[in-house]
């Protein structure tokens, strides 16, 4: 296989990985980080300063892994967003960076806080407060900011460094970013948590045996706090483990690039150093994932809380649906429909809206039109005049009409009125109104062309000479 070959091999591979991979590290490190954070701040747990620091931690994941992960996801569908812009593919090492710092520096306070917490030194134990907490968490946030605003001005696009497009070209930035990357997240925070692990399990020993329960209530005491000491320990331990796993590809795969930085390299070189940087990655971000499921395989306490926290949204279902059917099927409820359907202003409002959007329709309108324009049609409309205009009980409605005083008077006063002459008279000198007639004389044969002179000149007034 040729250099050629291998390469595109790699690359496909490396966009096979950043494909498929990050989907279910999205979906269940987003249901874990925000169950976690929920949980976390339940009344249980909110005064505490170790859940404090595992809170940040999951908002930190969080944002590692809608800003970092994410673009890996769409890297292996050619949509990555900081390919195209270099201000998204700086501010997207910015974030994802600072909170992997952040990440690892908070477990490393929760693993000082039960060290601080299972002291016997009063000064010591002061450092596990919720205050305190505070206090670190927004000094720890704002160095951080500050420490990587240098991202800003290292990272650009390299286009000829596929996978790695946002890169670092500068070699002094480049060093800096590494040896940063291995201190603060690869070497320093393991250490901090081994050792303070170890420290615990030393302080919880100090503990029992200096425990003298003589009592059956400091007995009781006593095993709850061997349990909550094993619950911690584990906790710690497997967060440890984890850790580890997660972060030692990188770390060597960083090491390795920054060792070899000054070493001519071919092409398939830095393809091959890059495929496994995006492997080391991948597997990094699965530290940001796997909190809540270590809280909840490990922790009693964070389990009754998950428990709980289910519980309420079962009872808030349930009674939301009891709500519904009660409301539905409340006399009120049917009362007040029926008085709204039966409200003549409620119809007329919903007959004038169906009307207008009937009259506005285009189906509508099409469907008139081939109405109108039917040849069935026009010769029932032809067949239904001609009935009526041929029926008895219409002649002596006529005729009755025609008859009466009232409509007399009422044609005589009309008349006399100018508004009338005038209209009248444009309609008769009107070009459409006198072809309308003659139309009407070959439409209907059996009234003569005088029946239709006599009932126009009926209503038509006298001319100016009789006047």
């Amino acid at each position: 296989m040729s250099d050629n070959n291998t390469i595109a091999y790699y690359v496909r591979l490396a966009a096979s990985f950043n494909r498929f991979i990050p989907i279910p590290l999205l979906v269940f490190g987003t249901i874990g980080n925000l169950f976690s954070i929920i949980i976390l701040t339940q009344k249980a747990l909110r005064n505490n300063s170790c859940a404090f620091y595992f809170l940040s931690a999951s908002i930190a994941n969080m944002f590692c892994l809608w800003c970092g992960l994410l673009t890996r996801l769409l890297s292996g569908y050619s949509l990555d967003p900081t390919l195209s812009n270099i201000y998204v593919c700086k501010f997207r090492y910015f974030v994802t960076y600072m909170c992997l710092a952040l990440s690892a520096s908070f477990l490393v306070y929760a693993s000082i806080d039960r060290w601080a917490s299972s002291n016997t030194n009063v000064h010591i134990r002061a450092f596990s407060r919720i205050s305190v907490a505070h206090r670190m968490i927004f000094s720890t946030v704002l160095f951080f900011c500050l420490l990587y605003c240098q991202a800003f001005y290292c990272y650009t696009i390299v286009t000829t460094r596929y996978p790695l497009n946002c890169f670092c070209p500068n070699t002094v930035c480049q060093m800096f970013n590494d040896i940063l990357f291995l201190i603060l997240f690869s070497i320093i925070p393991p250490i901090l948590m081994i050792t303070f692990g170890w420290l615990t399990v030393k302080n919880a020993q100090k503990i029992r045996q200096h425990a003298n329960p003589v009592t059956v209530q400091s007995r009781h005491r006593y095993h709850l706090m061997r349990k909550r000491d094993r619950q911690m320990i584990t906790m710690l331990l497997i967060q440890i483990i984890i850790f580890f796993i997660c972060v030692t590809p990188s770390g060597i795969s960083k090491g390795y690039t920054t060792f070899t930085f000054n070493r001519v390299k071919t092409s398939l070189d830095v393809t091959i150093e890059n495929f496994y940087f995006q492997i080391s990655a991948l597997i990094l971000y699965i530290n940001c994932c796997c909190a809540f499921y270590i809280y909840t395989l490990t922790g009693t306490i964070f389990r009754q809380e998950l428990q709980r926290l289910l519980y309420k949204l079962y009872l808030i279902t349930i009674q939301t649906k009891r709500t519904l059917d009660t409301v539905s099927g409340s006399d009120f409820f049917k009362k007040s429909l029926d008085s709204l359907s039966g409200n003549d202003f409620f119809k007329r409002n919903d007959e004038k809206r169906t009307l207008d959007s009937l009259s506005g329709s285009d189906f509508f309108k099409k469907s008139l039109d081939s109405l109108t324009g039917n040849d069935f049609f026009k010769r029932e409309e032809k067949r239904t005049l001609d009935s009526v205009s041929g029926s008895d009980f219409f002649k002596k409605s006529l005729d009755s009409v025609s008859g009466n005083d009232f409509f007399k008077k009422s044609l005589d006063s009309l008349n006399g009125n100018d508004f009338f002459k005038k209209s009248l008279d444009s309609v008769s000198g009107n070009d459409f109104f006198k072809r309308r007639i003659n139309d009407q004389q070959y439409e209907h044969p059996h009234m003569s062309r005088d029946h239709y002179h006599i009932r126009f000149h009926q209503y038509k007034p006298a001319n100016d000479n009789d006047k």
